[in-house]
């Protein structure tokens, strides 16, 4: 698997790999993307951005793996510049939220939610 930073390229396949509503090329433009390529097929992708003295995690898509592999560089990121890292994970996605637990990541009480929606807070490290 490689990981690498997207392109606008990149972002129809973003947009399929999600089953809701994606501006790929916005996300693109307007903050840090990585995507995990396995082959010649995208197998998930990152975006995250820092403010408040925190490295937020905006979208994680992936399997378990990719996911681990995603968040290499957030990780770097954060340990390089001693922020932590807060990941959004919607209530009910196990995927996400044992692939999270699995990178590290400690529960921090309740997230905001979004589109009606509950979500729980990562924080890295805890």
């Amino acid at each position: 698997m490689e990981v690498r930073e997207a392109t606008p390229g990149d972002a129809p396949a973003m947009e399929a790999l999600v089953a809701g509503d994606l501006d790929a090329d916005r996300l693109v433009r307007d903050r840090r993307v990585i995507v995990a390529e396995s082959g010649e097929e995208l197998a998930g992708f990152c975006s995250y951005d820092t403010w408040n003295g925190t490295v937020h995690v905006s979208t994680l898509v992936g399997d378990r793996d990719v996911v681990d592999a995603l968040l290499t560089e957030p990780r770097r990121f954060a340990d390089r510049e001693g922020l932590p890292i807060e990941v959004v994970v919607p209530d009910g996605d196990e995927t996400l939220r044992e692939a999270v637990e699995a990178a590290g990541f400690q529960s921090a009480g309740e997230g905001p939610t979004f589109e009606g929606e509950p979500t729980r807070r990562y924080r890295y490290p805890d």
